[in-house]
């Protein structure tokens, strides 16, 4: 009996007073379409009742009480009115309002998924998607600045300095091949189209040499050297064993990179050894880990696919090996990407069509706040340095910008105190020492 009762109790506290407790701590998000129906409903309507129904019928000098023409024309344009707000309300309904965050803008990019997002220079952000474009975007208009033609599905995209932009898509017959295309950012055209015998679900530049860059996917990993004035084409640099395909990697420094294959397992590479150093389970055999992010030289993290809980977990080298120290659980489906704001913050985006922001530093694994914008599962997102903003991308092709600079300012005012109270700690000990 004691044991069912603390089962009870466990699964209580687990499915009931757990979720209601973190959804306490959260701040109300609502949306502007919302409160404007509201006000639909508590206002317009009953005037227009009391008004036009009520006091022209009663108040009418039409000995049967008859309506006159000019209470008529008064009610159509009333009912034009509330039907105006009410498209007005429609059209806001995405436009998402809380005192933790500040939305800024939607740029309705493209016509489906938005596959990755990444950066271009300042406040430009490079698009992907299964529309078969990828595009370069001002962050602060909105404005499309230009568009790369693919041909096929673009599952990623990365910039070469101001000048050029890597594209890895999908080849457009029914086969598992793909190229990468390189294309100048100032005129869109294609510059070069490399062949490659898998189909690539990443490209990234190499953060010690942007001379070459590294592409992976279902049947490779390998690095490549760009074109130059003595060779024309890209050269390939090394080709690393891997079993079941690579679907994304980060780089814990210049020498050092880790690997996810949508498996249960992640691997730590050397850049310059076709094998991996290290391999890393997680607990669960059936966590299919689809996004990795590095938070330092000695910290990582990884977000798992799986459609029943979406998973984050922080995995740190302790000891001399590689152990899971951490787990974020608040999302209720698939982790779709992660992404590093600074050294304790980032942001992880989900199947369940929201968006949250973390901190790695906090004892309590719990996020610092969700964005709740979008109405489909969010499948990509960056950071925004100087506009202190997160831009993430969804289902139906929007990217959505968001202020975060709260959460910025309140990490920088904790830093400063922890700062404070070390130099006191500091000038009490000279004093000591000194006495």
């Amino acid at each position: 009996f004691l044991e069912l009762k603390d089962t009870m109790y466990e699964n209580i506290k687990e499915n009931v007073l757990t979720p209601l407790w973190l959804r306490a701590k959260q701040k109300p998000s609502f949306s502007s379409g919302t409160v404007l129906f509201f006000g639909i409903l508590v206002e317009d309507i009953p005037q227009l009742v009391v008004t036009f129904l009520i006091e022209e019928k009663i108040k009418s000098d039409h000995p049967e009480g008859q309506i006159s023409n000019a209470a008529l024309v008064n009610l159509l344009f009333a009912i034009f009115d509330i039907l105006h707000k009410l498209a007005q309300a429609y059209d806001l309904r995405k436009d998402v309002q809380n005192a933790g965050y500040a939305f800024k803008r939607t740029i309705k990019a493209h016509g489906f998924w938005v596959e990755s997002l990444s950066l271009s220079g300042v406040n430009q952000i490079l698009s992907s998607s299964f529309d078969t474009t990828a595009k370069l975007l001002d962050a602060v208009t909105g404005k499309c600045i230009q568009v790369f033609e693919c041909e096929s599905t673009v599952y990623g995209t990365v910039a070469l300095g101001t000048s050029k932009v890597l594209a890895a898509c999908k080849t457009a017959a029914f086969n598992n091949c793909g190229h990468i295309r390189m294309f100048d950012i100032a005129t869109g055209a294609l510059d070069y189209d490399l062949k490659l015998d898998f189909v690539p679900n990443f490209v990234c530049v190499y953060p010690a040499d942007s001379g070459s860059f590294f592409t992976g996917g279902d049947q490779g990993l390998q690095r490549w050297h760009m074109p130059t004035e003595s060779a024309s084409t890209p050269q390939l640099i090394s080709t690393y064993k891997v079993q079941g395909g690579v679907q994304s990697i980060a780089f814990l420094d210049n020498d050092t990179f880790v690997s996810c294959q949508g498996s249960s397992s992640v691997h730590v590479w050397h850049v310059n050894k076709e094998e991996p150093t290290h391999t890393i389970r997680a607990n669960e055999n059936d966590v299919q880990v689809w996004s990795v992010l590095a938070m330092s030289s000695t910290m990582f993290l990884i977000g798992n696919s799986n459609t029943k809980k979406g998973l984050i977990k922080s995995i740190e080298f302790v000891n001399n090996q590689w152990t899971i120290c951490k787990t974020f659980d608040e999302h209720s489906n698939g982790i779709m990407s992660l992404t590093k704001i600074n050294s304790s913050l980032f942001v992880s985006t989900s199947h369940d069509t929201t968006a949250k922001v973390w901190d790695i530093t906090r004892a309590e694994p719990s996020s610092l706040f969700t964005f709740r914008g979008h109405i489909s599962s969010v499948s990509s997102s960056v950071y925004l340095k100087e506009e202190q903003a997160v831009a993430t991308g969804d289902k139906d092709g929007a990217i959505h910008i968001w202020s975060i600079g709260k959460y910025l300012k309140d990490e920088e005012n904790q830093s400063l105190l922890q700062h404070a109270h070390n130099s006191d700690d500091d000038r009490i000990s000279k004093r000591e020492n000194q006495s």
